[in-house]
């Protein structure tokens, strides 16, 4: 799904920085790609990416490098008929986890964060049912005077926890 700001191929000059979020997977036992549906006695983890693209991405992913910028992802849960909403697990910031370079669109450089820099362990036991799980992206900038304006979504799979 979309961040905010966008990002687009090609980027254009006048948004110069854009965001994309994607790939939110369910991981049981932790760190193995799951079949959805959650045995509630095995731990299991959460996992997406992200992107950061357009001409200003090496200036932001040089701030995270650097432990100016820093990035949160927060993973949700809504439970169907009835069942509890909330946070699921949080990824707490990553000092100087930078991004990898990747080919993401043309006319720009594009940064991912992907796997361990945006794995989180479930701690929190959910009754049986099903749920639909999402994750959201902020950044903070703790050596900055304001937090960078943006942020990246991804809506992600339902699961069944029985």
């Amino acid at each position: 799904m979309p961040g905010q700001p966008q990002l687009v191929c090609p980027q254009p000059p006048l948004f110069p920085l854009g965001l994309d979020a994607f790939n939110l997977e369910v991981l049981q036992p932790a760190g193995q790609p799951s079949g959805l549906i959650i045995d509630p006695g095995v731990p299991w983890s959460v996992r997406m990416t992200f992107r950061i693209g357009g001409i200003l991405a090496p200036f932001i992913n040089g701030l995270i490098a650097a432990g100016i910028v820093t990035y949160t992802v927060t993973y949700y849960h809504e439970g169907f008929g009835g069942l509890p909403e909330g946070v699921l697990a949080t990824k707490p910031p990553v000092p100087s986890a930078a991004g990898v370079a990747t080919a993401a669109c043309p006319g720009g450089p594009a940064f991912e964060y992907a796997g361990a820099a945006t794995t989180a362990p479930v701690a929190i036991a959910l009754p049986a049912g099903t749920y639909k799980l999402t994750a959201v992206v902020t950044f903070a900038g703790p050596g900055l005077p304001v937090s960078p304006p943006f942020t990246a979504f991804v809506e992600g799979p339902v699961i069944q926890i029985s």
